[in-house]
């Protein structure tokens, strides 16, 4: 499916495995975002993975690298309470997302 409009650059997407992809695009061209949180572990792979994504998408984040000994203390649990690596925090829409990752 590709999608073409005055706001959106030719976009063409498979709309049941990435509609955020869309969402995210139109939020980037009508509004200023707050940067995105990334927590994870300079070593692991998964949180560079989600940062390659966010810098494909042209997103900006903020990176709060964490040791592998932090992720089970109260602080972090707050965000994860299953104290996994990584998580990302939207603060424009409040939700936050836990184990993230890419296959």
């Amino acid at each position: 499916m590709c999608i073409a409009s005055a706001i959106l650059e030719p976009l063409c997407i498979n709309p049941y495995t990435f509609p955020a992809t869309v969402r995210l695009r139109l939020l980037t061209t009508s509004m200023s975002l707050k940067s995105f949180e990334l927590w994870g572990h300079w070593g692991a792979p998964n949180p560079f993975k989600v940062a390659v994504i966010l810098e494909a998408l042209g997103l900006p984040y903020e990176t709060h690298p964490l040791e592998l000994s932090e992720v089970k203390q109260e602080e972090y649990i707050k965000l994860n309470p299953n104290g996994r690596l990584p998580t990302l925090h939207d603060p424009n829409t409040g939700l936050t997302l836990w184990e993230v990752s890419l296959r």
